[in-house]
């Protein structure tokens, strides 16, 4: 039998903690729908089914288990009380001295290469998930990530003089809907996500 990844371990440590919660509760205060069975979320332009019962949470359209950005991002949200978007955006940056957990303010620089003068690309792929445009930069868009939460993606190609460049701005409550180390869940899966969008429109891509 397959040994499990340590992130399956945590993703399912976590569910069950989430699944022994007052998720009806946890629904109404979310505003979300529920039946006897889930609860239905949307989350950077996909739905959601969460199992009431074991706290699973399958993808709407393939029907597949969430991975475990999608899932720890979800759990984090929901397992807290509503909070409200004050549409100010702020680099992520200056969010929490946590980020040195993380390396500097570039652990997205892998990413600058598969973006680099794919500028249609990137931006049809930001349209896919619901991104409107926003700002002065080669591409950029405030992506919808869970009900009035956004993030701000601003990206500029290289030239002659400089190397590719990636901002990505957050609400600056963010930190009122999930932990730190949540947010970073939420941005990998929010680069992914633009990822496999561009591979579907036939761009080849390393995913991260």
């Amino acid at each position: 039998m397959q040994r499990e990844s340590n992130y399956e371990i945590m993703k399912h440590r976590m569910r069950d903690v989430f699944a022994q919660k007052d998720l009806v509760l946890a629904a109404e205060k979310w505003n979300l729908v529920i039946n006897a069975k889930n609860i239905y979320v949307r989350f950077i332009a996909r739905d959601y089914a969460i199992n009431v019962e074991n706290g699973i949470i399958l993808r709407a359209d393939d029907g597949t288990e969430a991975d475990y950005n999608e899932a720890m991002t979800l759990y984090d949200i929901l397992s807290r009380e509503p909070a409200l978007a004050f549409k100010k955006y702020v680099s992520i940056d200056s969010l929490s001295s946590l980020k040195s957990t993380f390396g500097r303010n570039n652990i997205f620089d892998s990413i600058k290469g598969t973006f680099d003068h794919q500028e249609p690309e990137l931006a049809r792929a930001c349209e896919k998930l619901g991104g409107v445009p926003f700002g002065k930069s080669d591409v950029g868009y405030k992506l919808p990530v869970f009900q009035e939460l956004s993030v701000i993606l601003q990206f500029w190609s290289s030239d002659d003089e400089f190397e590719p460049e990636l901002k990505l701005l957050c609400d600056q409550n963010i930190m009122s809907f999930m932990k730190y180390e949540t947010m970073m869940f939420m941005l990998s899966h929010l680069i992914n996500r633009l990822c496999e969008e561009m591979q579907k429109d036939g761009y080849s891509h390393r995913k991260r």
